[in-house]
């Protein structure tokens, strides 16, 4: 069973850093797609309320969704109520652990609270049927990636010449506008 742990968490750790790499480009795609394609999704007289750290635009304020209480498996509550007691920052640790550790939670994500744990020479027990919520968590970023790459800002900028005029004939369907050729790449 530890070759297999070793297995998942090598295979969870390069899925973790494609995600980095790909949210770092998608960084840099917002910014740009905003300013070449934002204006076409503006209505006329409308007041628009503008992100000015990432140009997102929209026609009303964003929402505070608060998170839907969800039933955690108890080796994830546990695991985190051990881990919080070590890295809450009144305890000694830090608040961008603490921040890790709390995301992971909500994320149902035990194989980082796993690896939180090993981080602070915290012992866990790894059973054969929470290696079920490992690939869960696996399962969980590969969607996440998939999910990115499936955007129209990833296909326009990272698509070949035929991806780009879907994504141009798609803009121009739902802003109902014809897109500028100087707007294009």
């Amino acid at each position: 069973m530890a070759r297999t742990l070793k297995k998942l968490s090598l295979q969870y750790q390069y899925l973790k850093l494609e995600l980095e790499d790909i949210e770092e480009k998608m960084d840099q795609f917002q910014i740009d797609w905003s300013s070449r394609f934002g204006k076409y999704f503006v209505k006329e007289e409308v007041e628009m309320w503008e992100n000015t750290e990432t140009g997102e635009r929209r026609d009303t304020l964003p929402k505070e969704d608060k998170p839907k209480k969800e039933n955690k498996p108890e080796k994830l509550k546990k695991l985190y109520r051990s881990l919080s007691t070590q890295l809450h920052p009144d305890k000694g640790g830090s608040d961008e652990q603490f921040t890790d550790l709390k995301q992971a939670y909500e994320n149902n994500d035990i194989l980082e609270l796993v690896n939180l744990a090993a981080e602070n020479d915290i012992e866990v027990e790894i059973e054969e049927d929470d290696i079920e919520l490992i690939k869960l968590s696996i399962k969980n970023l590969n969607k996440t990636i998939l999910e990115r790459k499936m955007t129209m800002i990833w296909q326009y900028y990272t698509g070949d010449e035929n991806a780009k005029k879907i994504v141009i004939k798609k803009i121009e369907s739902i802003a109902g506008k014809k897109i500028d050729s100087k707007d294009t790449l």
